[in-house]
């Protein structure tokens, strides 16, 4: 115990001629049910190409939402090359972080669910907001589009 697998892990089985077998446990896919996209604004740049994440360009109004249920683990601007940044741990393995130029709504430590706002642009007093936002399985930066369908 524990017996949890998780995406991307293997899962090795002895055969009947004592020959090990591996098997993918589980296709990411699987989980997908669970993720959504944080924002809807337009899309600076996808995935790929050196950007490790998706960058936004969010009007007024706008909001960010947790991509999906978790516990915040950092909310702050102490860390270097960010401005404001929110990281959500989900399992283990997965973590999402939101990099954004405003003030966030949410503590270190605190549950989140999936679809709840981190950041409301209501209040902002400028106009269009700068956006960056991954995810990372294992601490490696993963293309959302394999998490999240919608």
């Amino acid at each position: 115990p524990p017996y949890t697998i998780y995406p991307g892990q293997y899962l090795a089985l002895p055969s009947r001629t004592t020959k090990r077998k591996v098997y993918k446990a589980i296709e990411e896919k699987s989980i997908s049910a669970n993720w959504s996209w944080p924002a809807q604004g337009k899309v600076l740049q996808s995935f790929g190409d050196g950007n490790q994440g998706v960058d936004y360009v969010l009007a007024k109004g706008s909001s960010i939402s947790a991509t999906s249920s978790g516990e915040v683990v950092y909310s702050g601007s102490g860390l270097g090359g960010y401005r404001y940044l929110i990281i959500i741990k989900h399992t283990p393995a997965y973590l999402s972080a939101y990099s954004l130029n405003i003030r966030t709504l949410v503590e270190e430590g605190q549950q989140v669910k999936g679809g709840e706002i981190l950041v409301s642009l209501n209040t902002s007093k400028r106009g269009d907001r700068l956006f960056h936002f991954e995810i990372r399985r294992n601490g490696v930066a993963i293309n959302p589009e394999l998490l999240i369908t919608k």
